[in-house]
């Protein structure tokens, strides 16, 4: 409608308004919406004319909750559009709204305030109308959920300053507020709800899933992280769910692995706890994962493996569907063709430096002496940084041809030596290019080494890649899957470079 370009009391305007007495169907044409959902209400509301809003909500006061298809009344759209002042336009037009608590539905304007946090708006809204505090939108979350979603500590204090009992208030799911704040991971809105003397015990969702649980769903390693650390969550850490689920499973069903990472350092979580289907989180790992598994669930399974977590001796379901990513692999029906193109990636890779490696070891910098008594030797057999190029180019030289061997052995076709050659290779493989890079870097500040700010700035880019190279070679060579202590607290940060690189939860 093209009057909806006009605002205020326009000549235009108060011609449409004599136009409404004459139209016999106006009234029923005012919930009448497009492919969008939108009404006139709505259309009006995103031009700001809150003159137009007012004439139709004196012919239908309902049309001003009627929602689209995004869920949003034109009292929402109102507050959400236009200047600094649509709030002020919203109260405006709200005064002259005749309401019902029954009419709340959809996105109201409470809830966006509450997600800008407008208290002013909140609180000349609740004046007028105080049932508003009582909002939900289409999953039943409150205005107390959506202050707990986006974490703020403040809108949470001044919803509950109103009334307590709105921390109990559930959505759709069976959330409370409480779970929302850890599904979004909001520390401190959990520490607040907390303080406001909520039994522990009885903050479960319909599935009986406290906030560990929810947190552990999702993902939210600084919510577990936090439950840990303080002694009254204490309770929460191993308790089980409906289906028998603790955190700990969860968060390998949903292939958590900084979360199962985190829990299993902690003593008092039951590594074996079994759930109703008698699975403890080990065998939940290995039954669900697919075949060959992903990078992410693969360190779900190496986490729980480290640290010692047991199988179900009896269990309710028998595991049916193997798939321990070790030993599946193991089995001689594992496809060799899997590891075929990575035998041959890597049988490449170490020819190339055995190659690169041997040639640069005949082409001596510098040059050889042409005179007695040192004929024949390096001209700059002295000098140390020489030194370090031959050293760091034959031990690349000798472990390239090492991995090149072990891998020919790889090629006989049984499993069993593709998976030792492997584990041979993949660290002489690293050797092999660290020394590579470090004779590389030598070579060429023996060179430049007379200009110094050149030589230092080679030196300081070689020793950054060099340790780039080693970092992200460590933890592929790592025995992280290892029982022994000392090896365990070895490998705790390759593994955690591991998450930090691949993990869905970074």
């Amino acid at each position: 409608m093209d009057f909806l370009r006009y605002k205020g009391k326009s000549e235009f305007h108060r011609e449409w308004v004599n136009m409404v007495g004459i139209i016999p169907d106006i009234e029923s044409s005012i919930r009448l919406s497009n492919s969008k959902g939108n009404t006139v209400v709505h259309e009006a509301a995103f031009k700001g004319c809150c003159g137009a809003i007012k004439i139709f909500i004196q012919l239908d006061d309902e049309a001003c909750f009627c929602l689209n298809n995004h869920g949003k009344s034109p009292l929402y759209v109102l507050a959400e559009v236009g200047d600094g002042e649509s709030f002020g336009r919203t109260l405006n037009v709200l005064r002259q709204v005749e309401f019902k608590e029954q009419r709340l539905k959809g996105l109201s304007p409470i809830l966006l305030a509450v997600l800008k946090t407008n208290k002013d708006f909140i609180d000349e809204i609740l004046k007028h109308k105080p049932a508003f505090i009582k909002s939900l939108d289409e999953d039943g979350k409150t205005p107390l959920h959506y202050a707990a979603s986006i974490g703020s500590s403040d809108m949470v204090k001044y919803i509950l300053a109103k009334k307590v009992e709105y921390a109990l208030m559930r959505d759709q799911n069976g959330f409370l507020p409480i779970h929302t704040a850890a599904t979004h991971g909001n520390i401190k809105v959990i520490r607040q709800l907390l303080q406001y003397g909520l039994g522990t015990s009885e903050l479960l969702t319909l599935e009986g899933q406290n906030i560990v649980h929810v947190a552990a769903t999702r993902g939210q390693n600084n919510v577990v992280c936090f439950a840990l650390q303080t002694p009254s969550l204490e309770g929460l850490i191993n308790e089980a769910d409906v289906n028998g689920n603790t955190p700990l499973h969860l968060a390998t069903l949903n292939w958590h692995a900084k979360v199962v990472f985190t829990m299993t350092w902690d003593k008092r979580v039951d590594l074996g706890c079994a759930n109703k289907e008698g699975f403890t989180p080990l065998d939940a790992a290995q039954y669900y994962m697919e075949r060959p598994p992903s990078f992410d669930k693969r360190l779900t399974w190496t986490a729980l493996k480290a640290a010692g977590a047991p199988q179900s001796p009896v269990k309710e379901t028998p595991i049916t569907n193997p798939t321990n990513p070790i030993e599946s692999q193991r089995s001689n029906t594992v496809d060799m063709n899997n590891y075929k193109d990575r035998v041959n990636t890597l049988l490449v890779i170490a020819t190339l430096v055995a190659t690169v490696t041997f040639a640069s070891g005949f082409t001596v910098l510098g040059g050889y002496n042409n005179s007695d008594p040192n004929q024949g030797t390096a001209t700059m057999l002295r000098e140390k940084a020489f030194q370090i190029f031959i050293l760091s180019d034959t031990i690349a030289m000798y472990s390239s041809i090492l991995v090149a061997i072990s891998l020919i052995w790889a090629q006989l076709g049984d499993i069993n030596l593709v998976f030792t050659a492997l584990r041979v290779a993949i660290p002489l493989l690293g050797v092999s290019l660290a020394t590579m890079s470090l004779a590389f870097m030598s070579g060429i500040y023996l060179v430049v080494s007379h200009l110094h700010w050149l030589a230092y700035t080679v030196l300081i880019t070689g020793l950054a890649f060099l340790g780039g190279i080693l970092l992200l070679f460590v933890p592929l060579c790592f025995p992280i899957t290892s029982k022994c202590r000392i090896l365990r607290y070895c490998s705790y940060y390759p593994f955690r470079l591991l998450i930090l690189v691949t993990s869905k939860d970074c």
